[in-house]
């Protein structure tokens, strides 16, 4: 998912009917982040952000699982690691064989 950092510096004042609104100009975007996010039933499990910059490619997908691995233990030490699904699309960090082997061996 992609999220937009915008730095709204719009304030809200009352109208009154002798007053015209203002017209609001644009606020420069402080540019686009990359999210990846993980979560159950219950909460968000994990938002991981990437840096500027960089892409999704296998080792970082890797990293971003095993830290999905540590927060699920943590916060769900009840549940069963080898049961959770993870749906993701075929995008090659995902469907790369050290992804694929990594997610087989937290079973």
């Amino acid at each position: 998912m992609w999220l937009k950092r915008i730095y709204d510096a719009i304030g809200f004042e009352t109208v009154q009917e002798t007053v015209s609104p203002k017209s609001s100009s644009p606020v420069k975007s402080d540019g686009k982040i990359m999210a990846t996010a993980f979560w159950d039933t219950q909460r968000a499990i994990l938002v991981d952000f990437l840096s500027r910059g960089q892409t999704v490619n296998s080792d970082s997908y890797i990293d971003t699982l095993k830290r999905l691995q540590v927060r699920i233990l943590r916060m769900r030490p009840d549940m069963d690691i080898g049961n959770v699904l993870l749906l993701h699309d075929n995008a090659r960090p995902h469907s790369s064989i050290r992804t694929r082997e990594t997610i087989a061996s937290f079973v």
